[in-house]
């Protein structure tokens, strides 16, 4: 799928400069920028570069993004869990098995190689 394994997203999130990042549309005297460049600056002010157009904004959202994303990869991980409970229990009907057997497949899928 991608090369975004789970401890590699962590490492380059404890190494970032902490979020929310801003975006900033104008030149310091508040002059608008005549072009499509776009100041990126951390919470508390410091200046981490610049980028053109949309990029800016989503370049801005990076912190979250990665965060939402681990966030996502742990909750799929324990739902998985909670179905291979019910996948391995010979108490349960086969049905319950079945589609409990279906959804482990599913989240294996989704998580891919994501996850070590």
């Amino acid at each position: 799928m991608n090369n975004l394994t789970t401890t590699h997203l962590k490492c380059l999130l404890e190494k970032a400069t902490p979020g929310p990042w801003t975006v900033i549309e104008t030149y310091p005297d508040g002059a608008p920028r005549p072009d499509m460049s776009r100041q990126i600056r951390s919470a508390n002010g410091e200046y981490l570069g610049i980028m053109h157009g949309q990029n800016a904004h989503l370049a801005a959202h990076a912190p979250q993004l990665a965060g939402e994303v681990l966030w996502m990869r742990k909750q799929l991980a324990s739902m998985r869990k909670a179905w291979l409970s019910v996948a391995d229990d010979p108490k349960r009907m086969v049905a319950e098995r079945t589609l409990a057997n279906h959804a482990v497949q599913n989240t294996d899928y989704i998580l891919g190689e994501t996850n070590e």
